[in-house]
């Protein structure tokens, strides 16, 4: 954007210095980082916004209690700008509960409607619904949102493509999904789940924070559609043809058969440790050590992202968290992937270590997507990002997800509520700006069971 003027009191004019496809997306982008629309009132700092909160969504905070929980009163002015006068509710009362065993409790007894938030293993919500048939379990899809970062610095082992493919064969996605998604568990139960891997795309497909948008994931496992690129996630020959190739390209790209290296990390989510812990074991097996260093934020930054130049110039690996202002998906490809995006880590093709450059194939698409107006067209881009990427290995995200997963310490997808809460889990077109907007409550459902 080269400027930006008003025109009247409920318009503004940009001027942009080239086609941008991703601007409808980026103003409707409610994370950190995008285009908002601050009130008038704050002008000069009038507001210390980094202390009040000010929006125009379908609730506000009516109340805070600590240690005790907050309310939410219906935002009455909301409902101008929604064809079904969104919020139903009048309110929302958000018990603040840390212990699992309390949030069984209150569930059995009705005393809370609906899990929320609340972290249960599916275990327990299995357990609920089987000594209280009446709850119901709701369904959706989330996959793992970490990313693995390589250090590509001039001394460090992965600033060799063959490093990072040995990885990518290392990783048996399989099982990292089924033992951090508890998908073994859930099909038991005779649930459904629809394991999938990670591309260069997310495989979540329901918008984000943790995904992109229906039908511009490919599918690693289709290897029709995918291509032959394909088989650098996998052989298809077994878990034990997966390592023996892992071992080869190790020993190729350092002269040894196992690889010790340092994983730094800062608590990004709490699930993130777990996560980590599934896959330190699952890589070990083909020759890769992991050292897990746990750093303050200050030190993070300065050992592995902010304080590094170019970026990846660091020797080991890091996690880190996907997002960030990528609802588009050719905001995903040039934040994430092209040089100078706010998440790229000094990628580039030449192995020797991090480049201020990028890869030029990336750097190519990622503008032409993002001044491509047609979807097919932009789409057929992001299909070729994906096959090539999958030959670098760059930054992979973890593994996968499912359609069922259970994740120890976040919110998940596998959920439990009563009938009293009706329209639950219905597609709302994003998350968390519209959560609690599309339920209502039917007093003549368990466990109110009104009479009419």
């Amino acid at each position: 954007m080269t400027s930006y003027t008003k025109i009247d009191n409920s318009t503004i004019q940009l001027k942009l210095k080239k086609p941008y496809a991703a601007l409808i997306q980026s103003f409707s982008n409610w994370e950190a980082g995008s285009f908002y629309v601050y009130p008038k009132e704050g002008r000069d700092n009038a507001i210390d916004f980094n202390k009040y909160a000010f929006g125009a969504g379908p609730y506000y905070y009516d109340k805070t209690e600590p240690a005790i929980g907050m309310t939410l009163k219906r935002n009455p002015y909301y409902e101008e700008r929604s064809e079904y006068k969104l919020p139903f509710a009048d309110g929302v009362d958000m018990p603040e509960l840390q212990d699992p065993s309390a949030v069984q409790g209150q569930l059995r007894v009705g005393d809370i409607w609906h899990q929320g938030l609340f972290a249960l293993r599916a275990e327990d919500i299995l357990k609920l619904k089987q000594d209280v048939p009446d709850l119901v379990l709701t369904l959706s899809y989330t996959d793992d949102p970490e990313v693995f970062y390589f250090g590509i610095h001039k001394d460090s082992p992965f600033k060799d493509e063959r490093a990072r493919l040995a990885m990518s064969y290392a990783w048996d996605r399989d099982t990292f999904i089924q033992v951090v998604h508890k998908t073994d568990t859930l099909q038991r139960a005779g649930i459904p789940t629809d394991v999938r891997w990670n591309a260069g795309l997310p495989c979540q497909e329901t918008g984000m924070p943790n995904g992109l948008y229906k039908g511009w994931w490919l599918n690693p496992k289709d290897t029709k559609a995918f291509g032959e690129n394909a088989k650098y996630f996998s052989l298809g020959l077994g878990r034990d043809k997966d390592i023996a190739e892992a071992k080869r390209l190790l020993q190729a790209a350092t002269g040894k058969d196992t690889l010790n290296f340092d994983f730094f990390y800062s608590s990004p989510f709490p699930t993130s440790q777990y996560s980590a812990d599934v896959l330190q074991g699952i890589i070990a097996n083909a020759g890769f050590n992991m050292t897990r260093k746990n750093l303050t934020l200050a030190e993070f930054g300065a050992q592995v992202t902010s304080g590094i130049t170019p970026p990846g110039n660091y020797i080991g690996a890091s996690i880190g968290i996907d997002g960030g202002g990528s609802h588009d998906p050719g905001q995903y490809i040039a934040n994430h992937h092209q040089k100078g995006g706010s998440f790229w880590r000094g990628l580039n093709p030449a192995g020797d270590g991090p480049s201020a450059d990028g890869d030029p194939k990336i750097n190519d698409w990622a503008d032409t997507i993002l001044q491509e107006f047609d979807e097919n067209k932009r789409k057929e881009i992001a299909f070729a990002f994906q096959r090539y990427i999958a030959t670098k290995n760059y930054r992979p995200r973890f593994p996968g997800g499912a359609l069922t997963i259970e994740n120890p310490g976040q919110g998940h997808a596998l959920g439990v509520a009563w009938p009293v809460l009706q329209n639950q889990n219905v597609w709302t077109g994003e998350s968390f700006p519209r959560w609690w907007s599309y339920e209502w409550i039917d007093e003549s459902k368990p466990p109110v069971n009104k009479k009419a």
